[in-house]
């Protein structure tokens, strides 16, 4: 199993559910899904916050930003210890192939991720975050992280899609490419490379499995 975090190939990806509304939800959707079921969620999170519950518009671009940034933070971590964690046994390695070792074995048919799998996580995180915030502040920094989450999908199907000439885009396109085809245990980011940075966990940093850079 852990050989499929390291294979690429252009096939076709195999159908999970034979049914199709649970392969809509869980498998595979159009790239204009996460739009149209996050871009109206992000547009409720900044009303509520600023025009219900008069946050100060200072305090909710701060809010804002923090949001975006834990997001950042939060696919580093989703990507590096949970998405490319292989339990020890046989419905663990199957389940890791269904959430993300299919991608790595077919890279060329990158898809957004099915609502079925992050409307829960999104749902947690917006707990955590009311727990946590209290009741008025929690919606500033979701409305940040989800429009965190939302940028993250678009940057990541354009990176297996469409050629930008924007410097940003190839360098990021160039890591993430890394990732795939040269070594995943390295370049975890998605939106960014300081987490990569500052864990020394690019490829510049990782080098081959093989043949490992020297100089960390």
């Amino acid at each position: 199993m852990e050989a499929q975090l390291d294979k690429s190939n252009k096939k076709t990806p195999p159908r999970l559910f034979k049914n199709n509304i649970l392969n809509a939800i869980f498998s595979e959707v159009h790239l204009i899904v996460p739009l149209v079921l996050y871009l109206p969620l992000i547009a409720f999170f900044i009303y509520r916050s600023i025009w219900t519950m008069n946050t100060p518009v200072l305090s909710f671009f701060g809010l804002f930003f923090l949001g975006l940034f834990a997001w950042t933070f939060f696919e580093y971590i989703l990507h590096r210890w949970m998405l490319h964690w292989i339990p020890d046994n046989r419905w663990g390695e199957r389940m890791n192939f269904w959430v993300h070792g299919i991608h790595h074995d077919y890279p060329d048919a990158a898809r957004v991720v099915p609502p079925g799998r992050t409307l829960p996580s999104l749902a947690l995180v917006g707990v955590l975050l009311y727990f946590t915030l209290g009741p008025v502040y929690w919606y500033a920094v979701l409305s940040g992280f989800v429009l965190g989450y939302l940028f993250y999908e678009m940057v990541h199907y354009a990176s297996h899609n469409m050629k930008w000439k924007n410097k940003w885009f190839v360098t990021l396109q160039r890591q993430h490419m890394c990732h795939h085809y040269l070594n995943s245990d390295s370049s975890f980011g998605f939106t960014g490379t300081f987490w990569d940075w500052l864990f020394k966990t690019r490829y510049e940093d990782i080098g081959d499995p093989e043949s490992p850079a020297k100089n960390h």
